[in-house]
């Protein structure tokens, strides 16, 4: 069968002129000669509009068979062979019967690209990994760029470990949809870069790896929006990062890592996640906070998490089982808030650091 995602992905601009498209199935597909007649009918009839729409319904589907049938003498099977074909391209399947409409694959499958941006192998090189195509390295000089989610007819998943490091010349970066993976030391020392646009698709920042450098390690970023997507950030992921001022975690996250955020010198405010379970080793060392309100279900508080952040009060549930030493700081001690009982104010009172119940 014509692999007709393929093609697409391939060569996008194809769906814009029948006559290219035709040519170049006939080139992939030269014994296919009535199908491809049928897919270009379809193209012309405007598929591709009603694939990517809500309009797509049985009406329509019955309607474009009973034309198609009656203006060009092609049977029904082959049209419906021929719809197939079309929804496939589109991560959509065709039940059975002609009378349902086309059904989104399960979650298991490869998600759909809603837009396709392709690059060349001259400004990047690539890698296959477990999983898919990985950006190795940026070989170009741009201000401003825009992250592929396809080159050279390769669905690009992820960003590797440096891949663009000490490009010095970026300031502004957008991440394609599609790409779900940036690793280690992707953007350490773009000391340029202050803009960053995720992609809905993103799940993982990091690396479970030795290499302690962080994704966006030495940026100039001040400001970036996490997808509810990310499950995971590595450990110094934003180290001196000293230009962030505020962030917002994503609620699928349990751990804030070792060093995520150490050195964020002006980052002021922080929206943990709601199923936080883990605040990691200096994790927010060298920041600049004052009131801190720790979610309730967060379990631990592991050393230096706060120290050296300029924090006031703070706030922790009964949840926390475990806060380790020189968690909340050295000599400077914030007003802790908690529960009578409760590990905090065991803390508190073991280091002589004053405390309120709540």
């Amino acid at each position: 069968m014509i692999n007709l995602r393929e093609i697409i992905l391939q060569y996008p601009t194809c769906l814009s002129d029948s006559k290219r498209f035709k040519s170049i199935l006939s080139d992939y597909y030269p014994g296919e000669k009535r199908m491809i007649n049928l897919l270009t009918i379809l193209l012309e009839a405007g598929i591709p509009d009603r694939l990517s729409s809500s309009g797509w319904d049985d009406l329509y589907i019955n309607n474009l068979i009973m034309h198609i049938n009656n203006n060009y003498g092609i049977m029904e099977k082959y049209i419906q062979e021929a719809l197939l074909i079309w929804g496939s391209a589109y991560n959509l399947v065709l039940p059975p019967s002609r009378n349902i409409s086309f059904l989104p694959y399960s979650q298991d499958s490869v998600p759909k690209l809603t837009k396709i941006i392709t690059g060349t192998v001259q400004d990047f090189d690539i890698i296959e990994k477990k999983g898919g195509y990985y950006i190795k390295r940026y070989k170009g000089t741009d201000e401003e760029i825009t992250i592929p989610n396809m080159i050279n007819g390769k669905r690009i998943v992820g960003i590797g470990e440096a891949a663009f490091k000490h490009c010095f010349s970026i300031r502004r970066v957008t991440i394609s949809e599609g790409i779900e993976v940036i690793e280690n030391s992707a953007f350490e020392l773009c000391v340029s870069l202050h803009e960053v646009t995720l992609p809905s698709t993103l799940k993982i920042i990091g690396s479970e790896t030795e290499e302690i450098a962080g994704a966006f390690e030495s940026t100039k970023i001040n400001k970036i929006n996490l997808p509810e997507s990310v499950t995971y950030i590595g450990p110094y992921t934003f180290h001196v990062c000293s230009d962030l001022q505020s962030i917002k975690l994503p609620d699928t996250m349990e751990t804030i890592n070792e060093g995520a955020f150490y050195g964020c010198s002006k980052l002021s405010e922080i929206i943990f996640p709601k199923n936080l379970k883990i605040i990691g080793d200096s994790a927010f060392r060298v920041c600049h906070l004052s009131v801190v309100k720790i979610p309730y279900g967060t379990e631990q508080i592991l050393g230096s998490a706060f120290l050296d952040s300029g924090v006031t009060e703070i706030h922790i549930p009964s949840t926390v089982t475990k806060i380790a030493y020189r968690a909340l700081g050295l000599t400077e001690f914030p007003v802790v808030y908690c529960e009578h009982g409760s590990e905090a104010m065991k803390y508190a009172e073991k280091n002589h650091i004053p405390y309120i119940l709540t």
